[in-house]
């Protein structure tokens, strides 16, 4: 069998995929690639430092390394990145070993009508011109943002509509519109799954949980004891970038300023309410694996209590 890269490898889901990759797929190498070599002895474990602009390079290393499948955990938000995605498709083509590339996306899918469509999109552009087989993933919201930091997780909470911590929500729309939530371990659990299929569709879809607003409001506050501060933020509220604050938010603004947060939540809540962070179950991994157990909401907000 060939070799797996992740590309992005130490990152927040390259991390997880590269975990369970290696626990799952021990008779496998999962090599990481990445513009720097760590300088852990730990992180140094089958890592191969690349110069994704360096597309002969790249596809040098790939092929020494035998490496069968890609996956991109690349971090795919501006230009620069989606340009590394890219040069990266070229590279596992003029490899020669490479014949499977997952494209990065982890969340909801992207439509024309979002800032990120163009560089998550530039990557499928690419893939579509070549016989490499490929997928990109679709999960939805990432549970673990409701259970942080009393659940093991890689990546940042992102606060969107519950605010556990500070015991407030800012829910868009009625809290009634059903959407997807997925424990990124569970969605690395699946990943493995998926490398067993014989054919891929171009895009994955997969869900640990499907759950409201509302329902999840209420599993919180059984967590906590206590009613929350509660808000509903409008369609209308929505359309004009604008979003209740939550407190929890004010903490990822050296990160990401204020204006450019709100947005974010704001088109967040608007896929919510239009149905676009669900998922068509039969079209999941789920209906194809059924033997894959997701952590729940309840399994995940259920950490807040006692706290």
């Amino acid at each position: 069998m060939l070799n797996i890269a992740v590309a992005g490898g130490l990152g927040h889901m390259g991390r997880t995929l590269v975990e369970v990759l290696r626990e799952s797929l021990p008779q496998t190498t999962t090599f990481v690639l990445g513009r720097k070599t760590p300088e852990d002895e730990a992180s140094k474990k089958s890592f191969l430092a690349v110069d994704y602009a360096d597309v002969t390079a790249t596809s040098k290393t790939l092929a020494d390394n035998k490496i069968g499948t890609i996956i991109s955990a690349i971090g795919v938000q501006d230009p620069t990145s989606s340009a590394s995605q890219v040069s990266l498709v070229e590279a596992a083509v003029q490899s020669g070993s490479v014949t499977r590339f997952v494209a990065s996306d982890w969340g909801a899918e992207h439509a024309k009508d979002s800032y990120m469509y163009p560089f998550r999109h530039a990557a499928i552009e690419a893939l579509e011109k070549t016989s490499l087989q490929y997928t990109t993933v679709i999960n939805g919201y990432f549970l673990e943002c409701y259970g942080s930091p009393h659940v093991k997780s890689y990546l940042p909470a992102l606060t969107f509509g519950i605010d556990i911590a500070n015991k407030a929500a800012a829910i868009p729309g009625t809290g009634d519109d059903t959407f997807a939530v997925t424990y990124s371990f569970d969605v690395a659990k699946f990943v493995v799954k998926l490398l067993t299929l014989d054919t891929w569709e171009p895009t994955t879809y997969l869900y640990g949980d499907r759950v409201t607003f509302n329902q999840l409001l209420k599993l919180a506050e059984e967590a906590r004891g206590a009613k929350f501060t509660v808000a509903y933020d409008s369609p209308e509220m929505l359309a004009m970038h604008q979003v209740t604050e939550l407190p929890a938010q004010a903490a990822m603004y050296p990160f990401m300023p204020k204006p450019m947060l709100q947005g974010v939540m704001a088109m967040f809540g608007q896929w919510v309410v239009a149905g676009r962070f669900d998922v068509l179950v039969e079209k999941t991994l789920n209906a194809k694996f059924p033997e894959v157990k997701t952590s729940s909401a309840v399994d995940i907000i259920g950490k807040w209590k006692g706290q």
